[in-house]
């Protein structure tokens, strides 16, 4: 509680003598608040939001965002909030949060992870002057997960809903294996390899794609890392 300091008035009706003892007094428990106030404070910064076991070095709001990495590697937690995230280059790990978001690692070998929500996932896209190998989970939600080019790894959320993964160019490894048979594989171009559920559709790309190389049937849910 803070101190209850003397009014004009208060004072007023007090001889001088008393009226500066009690204006001492109160100065006295004045100086005393904010030493108390800050023992039982929170810390003046909360704890860095992570994204795949790293800390985050740009972090989104609750709002709908508009997030740009930077040509290093950046690890992006874009929180709440149907967002868009560009990770542009560098080595990115990016994380969605409870939304329908879109993603895109951009440049080099990048992680991302949709979160809860309807998210699209891209590894690369058409400006990427440097594609790599990366690492798309979609998580719950209906998601859609793009490899583009590189040696890249799809993993279909385990929460009994339709996903579409769409491998790209390149020898690429996808997995649906979550039991619902309900996900959609497009294995694009190359020579990939999928695990998925019996009841899971799998094709070779409409665009010319090369066929898988295999498409293994196996029970359960096994995420690949």
């Amino acid at each position: 509680m803070n101190p209850v300091i003397t009014t004009p008035l208060a004072q007023a009706t007090r001889p001088r003598r008393a009226s500066r003892r009690v204006t001492f007094a109160a100065l006295l428990a004045g100086l005393l608040v904010p030493t108390a106030a800050l023992a039982g404070a929170a810390p003046a910064s909360a704890a860095m939001p992570t994204c795949d076991g790293k800390t985050a070095t740009i972090v989104g709001t609750t709002g709908n965002d508009i997030i740009y990495g930077t040509a290093g590697n950046d690890v992006i937690v874009a929180l709440d909030g149907q967002d868009r995230v560009y990770g542009y280059g560098g080595n990115d790990t990016i994380c969605g949060g409870n939304d329908g978001d879109w993603l895109l690692g951009g440049n080099n070998n990048d992680v991302l992870r949709g979160g809860a929500g309807g998210d699209t996932l891209n590894g690369d896209d058409e400006d990427s002057t440097s594609p790599g190998d990366d690492k798309l989970y979609g998580e719950s939600g209906y998601d859609w997960l793009i490899g583009g080019p590189g040696k890249d790894n799809l993993q279909a959320g385990e929460n009994g809903e339709t996903d579409l993964l769409h491998a790209g160019p390149g020898d690429d490894v996808l997995n649906t294996l979550d039991a619902d048979n309900l996900d959609v594989i497009d294995a694009g171009t190359g020579l990939d390899t999928c695990l998925r559920d019996p009841g899971d559709q799998y094709w070779t790309s409409p665009y010319g794609g090369s066929g898988v190389g295999s498409c293994e049937v196996g029970p359960g849910y096994a995420p690949i890392r």
